[in-house]
């Protein structure tokens, strides 16, 4: 059993490479080049800035969609599926690229700057300053989760602990939508940016509120078409 267990855990990396993360790839590469041509962004470093924080977006999103979507088709819903962590790995690296790539926007060099001033008061609170904070709030959560996507961590810490610590999920994309708008207010950039952003935010409020109305449901032992 020893000898077949490494055997075992590489046929199954191999087959998430080939269903999840090489698909996962050619759909994060397609949402950035469709976003691209949606919005126009000025400047290349503000194109891959754009286009990585809408893909990024939308994964976080996806990876809270596809709970509720398993509901919603009556199928498994386990605490941890391999589709979902990666879709979520992917996320996590997208908005690191998405911060990496934005540090060269306005300080390049400088990505401190983002964050801190030379005042008495060491954190940057004006309007800018609030945003990156958020900004950054965010993607100290997505990191934390993605150090979690992993057997070892759901093994060393248990289902429930493990689980609840996913649900950072949710103050990850809370996070992240209220740094695109305020980022929206702070540039000045145009409706189509902002109709983008609502319509990801209202899509992925829609399938969840499907996915807790299906549950409640079939808590109460009826059928939707008796509610």
């Amino acid at each position: 059993m020893q000898k077949r267990a490494p055997a075992v855990r590489w046929r199954r990396i191999q087959r998430r490479l080939l269903r999840h993360h090489v698909p996962l790839a050619v759909i994060s590469i397609l949402l950035m080049i469709g976003v691209d041509l949606l919005l126009h962004p000025y400047g290349r470093i503000a194109q891959i800035t754009v286009a990585s924080a809408y893909t990024a977006l939308a994964l976080i999103g996806a990876t809270l969609m596809l709970g509720p979507l398993n509901i919603l088709r009556k199928r498994p819903n386990p605490v941890s599926t391999d589709l979902r962590r990666d879709v979520g790995i992917w996320a996590a690296l997208l908005s690191l690229a998405h911060m990496l790539v934005g540090f060269l926007t306005h300080y390049p060099g400088e990505p401190w700057r983002f964050f801190i001033n030379g005042g008495t008061i060491p954190l940057r609170l004006d309007s800018f300053g609030r945003v990156n904070l958020i900004g950054l709030a965010a993607i100290l959560i997505a990191t934390l989760l993605l150090c979690l996507s992993n057997d070892w961590s759901l093994r060393k810490l248990g289902n429930a602990p493990w689980k609840m610590l996913q649900r950072l999920n949710y103050a990850l994309i809370i996070g992240a939508f209220v740094h695109g708008l305020l980022y929206l207010h702070e540039e000045d950039r145009g409706e189509p940016y902002l109709l983008l952003t609502l319509g990801l935010f209202a899509a992925v409020v829609l399938v969840q509120a499907a996915g807790i109305w299906r549950r409640l449901t079939l808590a109460r032992g009826s059928s939707p078409q008796h509610v």
